[in-house]
């Protein structure tokens, strides 16, 4: 698990790292998705998705591998487009993307460059210096060249320019990939402190523990937003029955298929949902209908 103690930070750190961000952009509601479905491929991801972001949301996404957690991600952003539905972005909203990899580095800049070059006019020297310790590069490391780094500095270094930069929303695809406990729980605080609003896809539930006050789910082509986090028990519980309701199986009717019980007859295009009161009856008469190519199991 996530430690929770927060390593000691520099001395120049509590003054140097306060960020200043604009709010007039981030009313409530400044970005809202209604309806919005997306394929890729001939395959549907989702459909009907509702989600809005305001102030202060710091939203966890979470699903399966293939659900389409970046492909949901980057219709949001406006890097791709919705199918149907309809996306809302705030006039002037600023939004910040940071994808898995360490992107947009300057390889000959010393660190001081690099993190100087996110404002300008350049801050002090001694703001750069207490972000970079923040982010565990201090003393004489600061005047090392970026292209000197190892992956998982470059991915630290990466984090601490994209959080100082003046975004409404902060979107971050697997954040904590290459990062150690250490640093994991330094961008956690700093994702914490951050007054805009903050969108996260990551496997790493302790993180999302630490940063998150809402968690989303894409499963199974839908998408269902609940307050709290995994540590928060009715959460927890509300999430665990979602996703329970989202695995009932559902079969598509190839060739007519009659019921004897009860007398009804499925037809070719029908769809049979199951909700956990079928007979066995039943279910063995679902189990003959697809093992003699009469209905096909729906992947959900």
């Amino acid at each position: 698990r996530m430690r929770r103690e927060t390593p000691e930070p520099p001395p120049t750190a509590p003054r140097a790292f306060r960020l200043s961000f604009r709010t007039g952009a981030s009313g409530p509601g400044v970005v809202r998705l209604e309806g919005v479905a997306k394929s890729h491929g001939g395959r549907l991801l989702f459909a009907d998705v509702d989600l809005e972001l305001a102030k202060g949301d710091k939203v966890g996404l979470v699903g399966p591998n293939g659900a389409g957690k970046t492909t949901l991600l980057e219709v949001l952003i406006g890097r791709q487009d919705a199918d149907s539905g309809s996306v809302f972005r705030g006039k002037n909203l600023k939004i910040g993307y940071f994808a898995q990899e360490a992107e947009e580095l300057d390889f000959s800049r010393t660190l001081l460059e690099e993190i100087s070059s996110v404002r300008n006019p350049p801050p002090s020297q001694a703001w750069a210096r207490g972000l970079l310790g923040r982010f565990w590069f201090r003393g004489d490391a600061v005047h090392s060249r970026v292209g000197q780094l190892s992956g998982g500095e470059r991915a630290r270094l990466a984090l601490a320019k994209f959080i100082a930069q003046d975004y409404d929303l902060l979107v971050l695809d697997e954040p904590t990939n290459h990062l150690d406990i250490e640093s994991q729980e330094i961008v956690a605080a700093a994702l914490r402190a951050y007054p805009g609003m903050v969108l996260v896809v990551s496997h790493n539930r302790s993180f999302l523990n630490e940063v998150a006050n809402q968690i989303a789910i894409i499963a199974h082509r839908r998408l269902a937003v609940f307050q709290g986090t995994f540590k928060d028990s009715w959460a927890a519980a509300k999430m665990a029955e979602f996703m329970a309701v989202q695995r009932k199986p559902r079969y598509r009717v190839l060739r007519v298929v009659k019921d004897w019980e009860t007398g009804t007859a499925y037809h070719g295009g029908d769809v049979i949902a199951l909700q956990g009161a079928e007979t066995q009856a039943f279910l063995r008469l679902l189990r003959w209908a697809e093992a003699n190519g009469r209905v096909e199991r729906i992947e959900t």
